[in-house]
């Protein structure tokens, strides 16, 4: 009978296996084929929706018959069983043939969808056009916020090859929280001490520690950034400020009191008045560091004993010892020297007691100091980098 061979036809969606005995007839081929495009106008839908049910191609046997016939169509023998194994075969052939090709296309296909949806949503990214192609790359089009991170890495990230799609992008500005947040942290860079929230109305919540000056430069920088409508630093706190406010409220509230006649303190007020200097020295130290400028106003008072020319000098005089003591520190502090006289003599100044009358009233012998503090400006803040 001779030996077995193997003969295949196929088109875009199948494939037709024969196995003959002996040597098949010339045109052998040829009639394979064109069953095979015969069978294709039958099952193009079946094998088209083909999900490995090979029940709509049992009916494929009556094409394939007059092929393994047609050698001995002169015999009229019956049909070996050979014969009928290799109808079966080539049934198979045709529907295991389509079923590679469809799961090819469907596991292609899937892949690339995952990968255009591993981008979609990804903040500071917008797809805006997928053109699917059958061989190639999908050609994919998106809008790309500067701070967003690269669709490429993304790909990578989540397991995908960047050569699966055409990426093509388009710079546009997002509105994307995460996105703004990212703004607003290249341009003010915080400390790791403060925290940053975006809320739904484009308010910007800032807190915990951190500058006077960094406070105030990172709300007008951050009012400047697309996204930031508000910026609320009521949740900051300067350290070095609530330490300025402890040493103002010292030295605004230190009580210095002076003798009679006299424009210098002795004994426990020389010891205030020395804890002042002091304090106003390191309130010089911090200012400076949170870009702060201090100044200082000082009053000098008398009593209403004498002519009001002496208690005139002797309060201007009392106000001078306090810049003298300040000055002699090495501070640079500006100072306003004020002598107000007895024009603001205590209540007990009033008496009329010879012993109160002849020693005055020591409680308005004093000193006043108000310390006001101010933002220091550069000429970039007045000016711009013109």
């Amino acid at each position: 009978m001779g030996d077995l061979s193997l003969i295949i036809e196929k088109n875009d969606v199948a494939y037709v296996a024969c196995v003959v005995r002996g040597t098949p007839p010339a045109n052998f081929r040829k009639l394979l084929q064109e069953t095979l495009d015969l069978m294709m106008v039958e099952y193009a839908a079946p094998l088209a929706d083909f999900s490995g049910d090979t029940a709509p191609f049992l009916t494929a046997v009556r094409y394939l018959q007059p092929l393994l016939l047609s050698r001995y169509a002169e015999e009229e023998k019956k049909i070996a069983f050979w014969a009928k194994a290799a109808a079966v075969v080539c049934l198979l052939a045709i529907v295991f043939g389509g079923s590679y090709v469809w799961y090819e296309k469907f596991t292609r296909h899937a892949l690339l969808e995952k990968a255009v949806l591993s981008l979609n949503g990804h903040p500071g990214i917008i797809i805006t056009n997928v053109i699917e192609h059958k061989d190639a790359p999908w050609e994919v089009l998106t809008f790309k916020d500067d701070l967003a991170v690269h669709p490429e890495k993304i790909l990578e990230e989540k397991g995908f090859s960047p050569d699966l799609l055409d990426l093509k992008t388009v710079p546009f500005i997002s509105y994307d929280s995460a996105i703004i947040l990212r703004r607003v942290k290249n341009a003010v860079s915080p400390p790791d001490t403060v925290k940053m929230e975006l809320t739904e109305d484009g308010t910007l919540i800032l807190s915990g520690k951190a500058s006077m000056a960094w406070m105030v430069h990172s709300r007008d920088a951050a009012m400047a950034l697309p996204g930031v409508k508000r910026v609320d630093i009521t949740k900051l706190r300067d350290p070095l400020i609530e330490q300025v406010l402890v040493l103002v409220k010292d030295i605004n509230e230190a009580s210095i009191e002076f003798p009679l006649g006299k424009d210098f303190p002795v004994g426990e007020n020389l010891v205030r008045l020395e804890k002042a200097v002091d304090n106003l020295v390191q309130l010089e130290k911090i200012a400076k560091k949170s870009n702060l400028i201090v100044s200082l106003t000082v009053y000098g008072h008398a009593d209403n004993i004498g002519s009001q020319k002496r208690n005139y000098e002797i309060s201007l005089d009392r106000s001078k010892t306090v810049a003298a003591l300040l000055y002699a520190r090495g501070s640079n502090i500006p100072i306003s020297l004020y002598g107000m006289g007895s024009q603001f003599t205590k209540e007990e100044d009033s008496s009329q007691e010879n012993e109160v009358l002849y020693k005055g009233n020591q409680s308005s012998r004093r000193i006043e100091m108000r310390v006001s503090l101010s933002r220091a400006v550069s000429a970039d803040d007045l000016f711009g980098n013109q």
